[in-house]
């Protein structure tokens, strides 16, 4: 085996491995070591349609000092969308952070994800969420009929189904 992968290591501490070479009794030196930071990928916990776009939720990730969000859309090419430290990508709150993707437009299919970042430290990609941008219906007209109440509303691109709320 050439690689091992250290399930113990957390997130916001920073480790040396050093590896060596055994055949029986005999046990190498140690040649090289490496000193890594250990960063979690940060967990996209929720992506709605909002009023004026898509709205992308994650988890805080320890040790993290920012993020980078990023969106497919239908060419298949990820953009960064920016990060949360400077301009600002993110609304901060202590366990919670939060982008309104306004950009986005409807009927547009997009794929979000995110890397925490500390210094020269970047996570892998993780948590990849998809969904189709969707416009707010505009009703058309509402009329009283001898059968009950009929009501009609303009189409939103990429829609497949309309919920009908009564209050």
């Amino acid at each position: 085996t050439l690689n091992y992968t250290d399930k113990t290591a957390e997130s916001g501490s920073t480790y040396t491995y050093t590896v060596r070479a055994v055949s029986g009794d005999s046990i190498g030196t140690y040649k090289s070591t490496s000193t890594i930071y250990c960063l979690a990928y940060p967990v996209i916990s929720s992506v709605s349609n909002v009023q004026n776009g898509i709205h992308i939720s994650w988890n805080k990730v320890k040790g993290a000092s920012e993020y980078y969000l990023y969106r497919k859309g239908s060419d298949g090419k990820y953009t960064r969308l920016g990060k949360s430290s400077g301009n600002t990508l993110a609304s901060v709150s202590e366990s919670t952070l939060s982008y309104s993707d306004k950009k986005a437009v409807n009927g547009e299919k997009y794929v979000y994800t995110l890397r925490a970042v500390n210094k020269n430290t970047i996570s892998a990609y993780h948590s990849l969420k998809g969904i189709v941008c969707l416009s707010v219906p505009v009703l058309d007209k509402a009329t009283s009929k001898q059968d009950g109440m009929h009501i009609s509303w303009k189409s939103v691109k990429g829609a497949d189904a309309y919920y009908i709320y009564r209050k």
